[in-house]
């Protein structure tokens, strides 16, 4: 195997000092997917140049466009997955649109898929959800199942904050029903985590938010089987963080921890400095959980600083703040806490944002560990009715939670009425903790739960 890969790479230098493109052409596909699936992303960039370098000296023709374009967006996405939303990525992309400015882009789906990526980092949901419509009317076309995948994943990721996320959860089902039929084979210039296992992981959220865990579990088990199966290291690192995540939502630090361990070990590896930073911020937040206060919360402000080096994309940045932020309040820490959600809040600010609910959720926990019980109920009720708009049953059952056991202390009569009629629409997810303390709370008389 490694004499094929040496002689592969031999082959491929001779022909660029020879600067013959049509050689060129004929290894290119088998030397990416190798270094794709290797995870040598700097390899990558090397191939992409050298092939740009020659087309510059090469006659202006369609063929040749196309190909630039897709070389040239293909090169700033694998640069975006490895050192983040950088000044290079931007001028990357810069350049590889330029051309088409003003102009219909060429039905190629690496173009697609790569302005794809460049718009979901930057929050540009309709943008993104265009560029989803484009894929999958292009897929129907060629009858393209792996497409066809990858467009509804684009579009399902889009239309959570467009159209809700019982819409986007029937965009990922239908890719997933397409993964479940039978393999849907490789894209040429494939980069970054694999689509079906972020269909899982994607899934996943989505099933957690409207209230179904134990589906969302079933759905991140799928996501690292699959992920483990492909042996695809980019696909280990996102999906194992993401698992990782949705573990911390489900209180559970150990298995948070183990997802973080698996993270940092690819991460450290194949240098992926991303999920070297995000794995750190996941295994800090969990040694915090576990009572090693001091040690976690070290580990979280390292990942944080490793993130800060890069000039990466927003969608990472309110969850990070969060995690410092509840990092910072188990070790007694609550007022920077605070300061460090209020910029978590202001960044997430967009009134389509289904993760608003939850970052109101914590801001009402931290002001309760301050003891402003009245500016906590005011965070408590923002999350229950953002979480009611989303339908985000989960977060609405969070919230009435706290809503109940703090007006039971009040002395309320009606204080379980409001947390009863979330609960009593919970079909799954009952040995959950969230779900397990509601109904003990529940079931108690209310001078149990005063004081």
């Amino acid at each position: 195997m490694t004499a094929d890969i040496d002689n592969l790479r031999l082959a491929w230098r001779h022909w660029v000092a020879k600067r013959d493109r049509v050689q060129l052409n004929k290894l290119v596909d088998s030397l990416w997917l190798l270094y794709d699936a290797k995870g040598w992303h700097q390899e990558t960039i090397r191939l992409t140049n050298d092939l740009l370098d020659i087309l510059s000296s090469a006659s202006a023709t369609p063929d040749r466009a196309s190909q630039e374009i897709t070389l040239r967006t293909s090169l700033a996405r694998v640069l975006m997955a490895t050192k983040g939303y950088s000044r290079e990525v931007e001028e990357a992309y810069a350049a590889a649109l330029q051309p088409f400015e003003g102009r219909e882009l060429p039905q190629l789906f690496p173009v697609f898929r790569s302005l794809a990526s460049y718009y979901l980092a930057q929050f540009e949901f309709e943008k993104g959800a265009r560029i989803g419509r484009e894929i999958l009317h292009l897929a129907e076309r060629q009858q393209d199942t792996a497409m066809l995948v990858e467009g509804h994943l684009v579009l399902g990721v889009c239309v959570s904050t467009l159209e809700g996320l019982p819409v986007a959860l029937e965009h990922l089902d239908e890719a997933i029903a397409l993964l479940r039929a039978g393999p849907a084979g490789s894209r040429p210039f494939r980069l970054g985590n694999d689509a079906g296992a972020t269909c899982f992981t994607t899934s996943a959220f989505f099933l957690w938010m409207l209230g179904y865990p134990d589906k969302a579990v079933a759905r991140a088990e799928e996501a690292m089987t699959l992920a483990t199966q492909l042996q695809h290291p980019y696909s280990l690192a996102y999906v194992g963080f993401h698992c990782g995540l949705l573990r911390m939502w489900l209180r559970q630090p150990e298995l948070v921890r183990e997802h973080a361990v698996e993270v940092l070990h690819v991460a450290k590896q194949y240098d992926f400095l991303i999920w070297r930073a995000l794995g750190t911020c996941l295994l800090g937040i969990a040694d915090a959980q576990l009572g090693q206060v001091e040690e976690g919360l070290a580990e979280v402000n390292d990942g944080i600083a490793l993130y800060q080096e890069m000039k990466t994309p927003p969608v990472f940045w309110p969850q990070l703040l969060a995690i410092k932020a509840a990092a910072h309040a188990l070790a007694g820490k609550v007022a920077e806490g605070l300061v460090l959600l209020d910029d978590a809040l202001e960044l997430a600010a967009r009134p389509d944002n289904w993760g608003i609910p939850e970052l109101s959720l914590l801001k009402g926990d931290l002001l309760t560990a301050a003891g402003a019980n009245a500016d906590a109920a005011h965070w408590f009720h923002r999350a229950f009715d953002g979480a009611g708009r989303h339908g985000a049953r989960m977060t609405e059952l969070r919230a009435g939670f706290r809503l109940c056991r703090l007006w039971r202390s009040q002395g309320r009569d009606d204080a379980d009425r409001l947390l009863r009629s979330v609960y009593d629409t919970f079909t799954e997810g009952f040995a959950t903790a969230d779900l397990t303390e509601a109904r003990g709370l529940l079931e108690s008389p209310p001078s149990q739960s005063t004081g």
